[in-house]
């Protein structure tokens, strides 16, 4: 399920290339999914009613957890 979504990215830190006609050794991969951006109403609105949208788990749990109903507008 990796990167299946437009807000996913997988980045892949390599080995030096020794032989043209092989892939180099992978080192590491990570995966990066970019939340937020929710407006201050929507997470005002679904928190005071005990709900939360589906993604996007840092943002509410930063807003439900600390009454910061503004952290979801940033994005990252």
């Amino acid at each position: 399920m990796l990167s299946d979504a437009p807000g996913h990215d997988i980045y892949c830190l390599v080995g030096p290339i020794i032989d043209a006609n092989k892939l180099p050794e992978i080192l590491c991969a990570i995966q990066v999914c970019y939340e937020g951006e929710l407006s201050k109403d929507v997470v005002a609105r679904q928190l005071i009613h005990g709900q939360r949208g589906s993604g996007d788990l840092i943002p509410w749990t930063i807003a439900q957890t600390y009454q910061d109903y503004t952290f979801g507008k940033m994005s990252g």
